[in-house]
């Protein structure tokens, strides 16, 4: 039986390492994924931005209910502290995350917001006009399959939490800067 078990968790993880890879090769050509990323306002965004110089940009895919969204969010000095700007694009994907993330879009300091909805604080159900929507069609349409996705300037995606310094040797490695 156990060894059973074994060879099912094996062939879960093949599998999923094969979408995962299928799915990144079927994604939008990089080019497309920075055309429509940068055309996204800042004022639609959740903008953390660094202490000092701004040495790179990054777009994040969100969502309030993603764990390894939760990680990046509390782990955001990483970023900061290497001069990455962190802005938030909305994309609510588990359960009632949609209802949230309008909750959290409506509120006057999204920041604060953002934070409360990321430890799981009841957030009041408000009913404004907000991007999310918007962001969740641009994520559709660019083949986006996770959070958080990480996009950066030239249109390259990461999914998942990635450390800091990863996310920055990856950007320190790309043609263009910001």
């Amino acid at each position: 039986m156990r060894a059973h078990t074994h060879s099912l968790v094996y062939l879960l993880a093949a599998w999923a390492l094969t979408l995962g890879a299928l799915a990144q090769a079927a994604g939008a050509p990089p080019e497309k994924v920075k055309e429509r990323v940068g055309a996204i306002d800042d004022s639609e965004l959740i903008v953390y931005e660094p202490e000092g110089d701004v040495t790179h940009s990054v777009v994040v895919f969100t969502d309030v209910n993603c764990t390894h969204c939760r990680l990046l969010h509390f782990r955001m000095d990483e970023y900061l502290e290497k001069g990455i700007r962190v802005k938030y694009a909305a994309f609510p994907v588990h359960g009632n995350s949609r209802r949230l993330m309008e909750a959290v879009w409506c509120r006057e300091d999204r920041k604060a917001a953002m934070d409360e909805a990321k430890r799981s604080v009841k957030l009041e159900a408000a009913d404004c006009e907000t991007p999310v929507m918007n962001h969740l069609d641009i994520a559709l349409e660019l083949s986006l399959y996770g959070t958080p996705a990480i996009v950066t300037t030239e249109g390259r995606v990461l999914y998942g939490y990635l450390p800091g310094v990863e996310v920055l040797n990856v950007l320190d490695d790309s043609p263009a800067k910001e």
